[in-house]
């Protein structure tokens, strides 16, 4: 059975001010709340891949830190967004639409969690998955280099990298 799950994750040092304006955030653990949590996909220009807009920015430069994170198992969509002071840090868009699967949008700087989809193992299953042997060269290239590029297959994503979001900042998600 597929899952759908979006939130929005707010780190602020004024907690009483995002409670009056969100008056369901909840505290999510860590220094994290959580508004907008949603069992679909709740994101502005849903899958905008303007890597200079986010719909992060303006909870961040209200509050100081924002994430927004979005997974849907039943085709592997995931969304993550993480800003801070109004400045976009980070914007990742993995969209597969049943037959193939890519990077929608990889922008700003890559953080150190994004290592899990670098791991030996997953360089194993992207050859394998690969049938043109001339393309496992450029394959390993991008795993060597541990960079997402807009537009690749590679490294491979699932939604569920945002359990890993989660537990990276100390979340406990919503229910």
């Amino acid at each position: 059975m597929s899952w759908c799950f979006s939130a929005y994750y707010i780190k602020t040092d004024n907690a009483d001010a995002l409670q009056a304006k969100h008056r369901k955030a909840k505290d999510v653990g860590s220094g994290w709340w959580a508004v907008n949590v949603s069992d679909s996909l709740d994101y502005g220009d849903a899958y905008n891949s303007a890597p200079d807009r986010g719909a992060t920015l303006a909870f961040s430069k209200a509050f100081g830190e924002a994430l927004y994170v979005y997974g849907y198992s039943g085709c592997d969509d995931m969304i993550y967004e993480h800003s801070r002071d109004g400045q976009l840090l980070r914007k990742l868009l993995w969209i597969s639409d049943g037959s193939s699967s890519a990077w929608l949008c990889a922008a700003a700087t890559p953080e150190p969690r994004e290592e899990i989809l670098f791991a030996p193992r997953q360089l194993a299953q992207a050859l394998d998955a690969e049938d043109d042997e001339s393309s496992h060269d450029a394959i390993r290239g991008i795993y060597e280099a541990r960079r997402i590029i807009t537009g690749s297959r590679w490294p491979s994503c699932d939604a569920s990298v945002i359990d890993v979001v989660e537990r990276h900042n100390g979340i406990t998600r919503p229910r």
